[in-house]
């Protein structure tokens, strides 16, 4: 019924709150330290920065929930949950994977000073030979399928072939999200709840006409809070945060796990409860 998912939602936020100060907390613990790491190590760079990002996110989600733009904080916890996703598929193929992430930018890097030439700006001589070798170096990962195959033809052929100026994909990943939550496990968090917050990002029918306050003349807008959407948004970052900080702590041992793990399990405990009390008065 609409009305449980409403009580659901509201009755959930201060218990999602609380539980995500407390990740937040934790990962400021861990930061007043250092976290020595090697530059040049994919792993390394991505597990810091994808948990960096993530506490960012969350601080922006909880901003649009105090605001009561709860519908506009999925868009947040969306991206969150694509972090994890690309953050636990990328592990799990580490070192190709990893280097796939960290090596992309010297792609990017090329666009952009190509681009910045054809109009006109300077391009300072250095860098550009410096990207030219990282590119000459790893730009092999990315070539596109159908330029990879048609150089493979060639070779057998015997003949030369010469890949066009930016033969290179627009991304760095060489699979779709599905088929990387589906490589972790997490197919069901991708088919219900990422799928849920995309309906909104995406414009989607449904979305829209959930989201439109009903008058006798037809709407008269949207409504201005959403619980179940609110709920769904810190159930995602909260979630996102966990998973990323355990995978921190277990990239680089750094004996947190127990306390991180205990937090967000007495949260869930917690929110379970809460469940039960909401489906036992109905």
């Amino acid at each position: 019924m609409i009305e449980d998912r409403i009580e659901i939602g509201k009755r959930s936020i201060p218990i999602l709150l609380a539980g995500i100060q407390m990740l937040q907390e934790i990962a400021e613990s861990i930061f007043t330290e250092r976290i020595a790491y090697t530059s040049d190590n994919g792993a390394d760079q991505m597990v810091l920065s994808f948990v960096t990002k993530q506490i960012e996110h969350m601080k922006s989600v909880r901003i649009l929930i105090r605001a009561e733009a709860h519908r506009d904080a999925q868009l947040i916890a969306r991206t969150m949950l694509e972090g994890y996703g690309q953050l636990a598929w990328v592990l799990e193929g580490q070192p190709e994977r990893t280097d796939r992430w960290l090596w992309f930018g010297a792609i990017v890097d090329r666009r952009q000073m190509l681009h910045n030439r054809s109009i006109g700006v300077d391009v300072d001589k250095d860098e550009w030979n410096q990207i030219e070798q990282l590119v000459a170096e790893h730009g092999d990962k990315y070539i596109r399928p159908k330029y990879r195959k048609a150089q493979g033809e060639a070779i057998d052929r015997g003949e030369a072939y010469m890949l066009p100026d930016d033969p290179w994909d627009n991304t760095w990943y060489p699979v779709d999200f599905a088929s990387m939550f589906c490589e972790i496990g997490e197919v069901d968090l991708y088919e219900s709840s990422y799928r849920g917050a995309s309906e909104w990002i995406h414009w989607g029918t449904r979305a829209i006409l959930r989201a439109a306050e009903r008058a006798d003349w037809g709407t008269s807008g949207f409504s201005e809070v959403d619980w179940p959407a609110a709920s769904l948004a810190l159930s995602l970052g909260c979630h996102s945060v966990y998973k990323t900080l355990t995978t921190l702590d277990e990239h680089f041992t750094l004996g947190r796990s127990d306390q991180i793990v205990e937090g967000y399990r007495a949260c869930m405990v917690r929110l379970n409860r809460m469940l039960s009390e909401v489906r036992s008065s109905t």
